[in-house]
């Protein structure tokens, strides 16, 4: 005979006397009925073709470039500056921002960018080799609350005064190693050592890119060492580098291709919202113009920025399907006042709209609600397809 699997062997816990026990003879009472839930009938799987949460990019403004100046109030809606001066670290104010932007500060550092070459493992003879040797930095500031969790790193056109006019600098990429890559798809500059001053994660190579200027192309060049280029170009185009035509920088001289290195004249921290301007000409026209030690405003031509800005969001799409005959009568109390209940009295056939659902868990509870953006019409003729996005 088998055993119960059921069954308890051995000895048995003794029953507390003081604790009255149902009569094993009296019959079993039956379980009481399920109830049956009024929500049923409406109630529709979400489709298999819905996706698990993926990151998407939400652009602001729309994914249009987003423009501040330097002037006017409040202050949390325009660029600010400020000079750093490593040269007195002790008493100057601001000294401590190279160390935080990651300039050289230290003799060993200094020759780092100064008097070691690109393979012994310096920069003397790349794009950074005019880093080490300045003592001035000027830090902009971009107000927390203008950009969201990366700026776009190839959109960056900043404006500031100089002797009267202005100086345009604009953000690009170096193009090695990504010859064969999109940098359009790309937020931060993807060379490896853009990492001296910027810090990679999971989604950027480096959380920085670099500024050029024509102004200045003595030192920093045309693209690709072409006086007819400009490094304005592309600039507010969607896909800069494909559509727009814009061009990478060169990190080291191509001797075989007649190209030179393009100097970098600043470097823009794309998660933190600032800029730092190292070129020592444009250090001295804002300080012309605004001053020393912190910046207030003097000067009689407003510095102006214009970039692109997104946040991440994780969301899931949720494909919901009205089929044919299905969810085409209303149980809205407007509408049965007008067709009757069960719209019996709709003999018009006016369409039935989708305006809004509920989203339900597995023990038919409520976890949600959505709203269609504008009310889609249903009828016997054709399936309502909502792509409803949900945001955590």
């Amino acid at each position: 005979m088998a055993l119960n699997p059921n069954l308890i062997l051995g000895p048995q816990p003794e029953l507390d006397p003081n604790i009255p026990q149902l009569d094993p003879n009296l019959p079993k009472q039956p379980s009481p009925p399920p109830q049956s839930d009024p929500l049923l009938p409406f109630l529709k799987q979400v489709d298999q073709s819905s996706g698990g949460f993926k990151k998407e990019k939400i652009w602001l403004n729309s994914g249009a470039l987003i423009n501040l100046t330097s002037s006017g109030t409040p202050k949390s809606n325009h660029i600010s500056f400020t000079i750093a001066d490593r040269s007195d670290l002790t008493s100057r104010q601001y000294g401590n921002l190279f160390s935080s932007f990651n300039y050289p500060i230290t003799n060993a550092q200094k020759i780092k960018f100064t008097g070691t070459t690109f393979a012994n493992g310096g920069y003397s003879d790349t794009a950074f080799s005019g880093v080490g040797n300045q003592n001035k930095i000027v830090v902009i500031d971009i107000p927390k609350n203008q950009y969201g969790e990366l700026i776009d790193g190839k959109s960056i056109k900043l404006v500031v005064p100089s002797g009267g006019t202005t100086i345009s600098l604009y953000s690009s990429y170096f193009n090695d190693p990504i010859a064969i890559l999109d940098p359009d798809s790309l937020f931060s500059d993807p060379q490896p050592q853009s990492n001296e001053f910027g810090q990679p994660n999971q989604d950027n190579p480096s959380n920085v890119s670099f500024l050029f200027s024509n102004a200045l192309s003595a030192r920093t060049s045309n693209p690709n060492s072409d006086s007819t280029k400009s490094w304005a170009t592309g600039n507010g185009v969607l896909r800069p580098f494909d559509k727009g035509g814009k061009f990478l920088a060169n990190f080291r001289d191509d001797n075989s291709a007649s190209k030179k290195k393009d100097l970098i004249l600043g470097v823009c921290y794309l998660d933190k919202g600032f800029i730092t301007i190292h070129d020592p000409v444009i250090v001295q026209e804002l300080e012309k113009q605004y001053g020393s030690g912190g910046f207030t405003k003097t000067g009689t031509t407003n510095a102006t920025i214009s970039f692109k800005s997104f946040t991440t969001e994780f969301v899931q799409h949720l494909v919901l399907i009205g089929d044919l005959n299905e969810f085409n009568v209303s149980t809205n109390p407007t509408a049965e006042d007008v067709y009757g209940v069960g719209m019996i009295n709709n003999t018009n056939n006016d369409p039935v709209y989708i305006t809004s659902g509920g989203l339900y868990n597995s023990k038919n509870e409520l976890i949600g609600i959505f709203k269609t953006s504008e009310p889609i019409p249903k009828s016997k003729n054709n399936v309502v397809v909502l792509d409803v996005k949900i945001t955590i």
